[in-house]
């Protein structure tokens, strides 16, 4: 009974990484593609080209800390 118990829980766990890792490959390959896209717009009107990719890239605040703010 352990051992059918070990092949299943072994099966839903390869499943569930198998899934996770698919997404996570994916979605490199959704960002390569718009990168290369970003290039290729940029060459047909003849500007340069951003070099920084999005996960290099550091957030901006959405709202900056204003002197007369009500809140702190």
């Amino acid at each position: 009974m352990e051992t059918v118990i070990s092949i299943a829980a072994f099966i839903v766990l390869f499943i569930v990484f198998r899934t996770f890792v698919l997404w996570y490959w994916r979605m490199n390959e959704v960002a390569d593609a718009l990168n290369e896209i970003n290039v290729n717009i940029a060459k047909l009107a003849g500007v340069k080209p951003l070099q920084k990719k999005a996960a290099e890239e550091k957030p901006s605040p959405k709202f900056k800390k204003s002197k007369h703010s009500d809140w702190q």
